[in-house]
């Protein structure tokens, strides 16, 4: 019987992984669609970096863990992979064999993954509670003034060529300077990215179950508002609203959409193809046209949300500074994450 049961831990743990995002949706049948999408793209990467046809190499954790530490950058010289960028990898890893694991023959190769992805977490924390830039942050550091500095080029660019009919790399600059403006004037993440734009005469007709995992931009002609429904915490804190107080973002956004190639489109941005823009498309905008006004410089969301925070940089000196007085101890975790001291 003993002999009998080794033998089937024994062949589950040499079964093929061929296809580990049906096993996934299998076991995991709620999961967001962007969610399945995130873990999508990291085993993608992870069949390249190993070059394999199928994921079998998963269950060699100890030859995982080892080759992710790296990578190439783009002068084809090998460099530390960065924690998180690891941590992402290690979280999709996890999510594949847990889906694998009913029978808890694979518990040991997942608890060495688990190991090493709970340090990266704790570590990403330690780093946060500080406040305080770490040298690998320095390079990438962009105060808020620079930010700006970017929008302005970018909006005189568009000035020169204003038009209600846009060639398709014009639209796609306007794109990327609304999405630029959202982010530095609103606290959003790259939730924005699948948006659906609506009326709000037709967002009120819609039922509940129609906005599950749905994001919006509910419009009129005066008013913006931000719903989600497809968001990280989303189970913790439901639907989100988000009016567009700021006059200037109202103004952009009814130029950008009265700009809009693409009318028919129920998406607020796509593609030159039309298509949704992915969070990994939306990163690769951003990116892009960084690096272009910002003389090779790249901004990601992150960079821009701690932007949008660093109005609170002065209340959050303050309370630590009240705290010190009071003998308190006062918790700026958070805040912490977005809004850095320089020294």
């Amino acid at each position: 019987m003993i002999f009998k049961n080794n033998l089937i831990l024994y062949i589950k743990k040499m079964e093929t992984i061929t296809n580990p995002i049906d096993i996934i949706i299998k076991d995991k049948p709620n999961l967001r669609p962007t969610t399945i999408q995130t873990y999508e793209r990291h085993l993608k990467q992870l069949k390249i970096l190993f070059d394999a046809d199928d994921f079998d190499f998963l269950k060699e954790p100890d030859i995982v863990i080892d080759k992710i530490k790296t990578t190439t950058n783009k002068d084809g010289e090998e460099i530390e992979r960065p924690y998180l960028q690891q941590r992402n990898l290690l979280n999709a890893i996890i999510v594949v064999l847990r889906a694998l694991n009913s029978d808890k023959s694979l518990t040991d190769i997942i608890d060495k993954y688990v190991i090493v992805r709970d340090k990266y977490n704790q570590d990403y924390k330690d780093i946060q509670k500080t406040g305080i830039i770490s040298d690998k942050q320095k390079p990438n550091q962009t105060s808020t003034e620079e930010i700006y500095e970017m929008i302005e080029k970018m909006r005189s660019e568009l000035l020169a060529v204003i038009s209600k009919d846009y060639t398709k790399k014009e639209f796609a600059l306007f794109q990327a300077y609304t999405f630029f403006n959202i982010y530095v004037r609103l606290p959003l993440r790259n939730d924005i990215s699948g948006m659906r734009l609506i009326k709000s005469s037709d967002f009120k007709k819609l039922k509940a179950e129609d906005k599950v995992l749905q994001n919006y931009l509910v419009y009129n002609k005066s008013k913006f508002t931000f719903v989600l429904n497809d968001y990280k915490t989303f189970k913790i804190n439901g639907e989100q609203t988000t009016p567009v107080e700021d006059k200037e973002l109202r103004r952009i956004l009814r130029l950008y959409i009265s700009a809009n190639w693409n009318k028919d489109n129920e998406f607020l941005f796509t593609s030159s193809t039309g298509k949704m823009i992915s969070r990994n498309d939306l990163s690769k905008i951003l990116i892009k046209y960084s690096k272009k006004y910002m003389n090779g410089q790249s901004v990601s969301t992150v960079i821009l949300r701690k932007a949008y925070m660093d109005k609170y940089k002065p209340i959050k000196e303050e309370m630590e500074k009240d705290s010190k007085i009071l003998g308190h101890n006062v918790s700026t975790t958070g805040m912490s994450v977005y809004v850095k001291n320089s020294e």
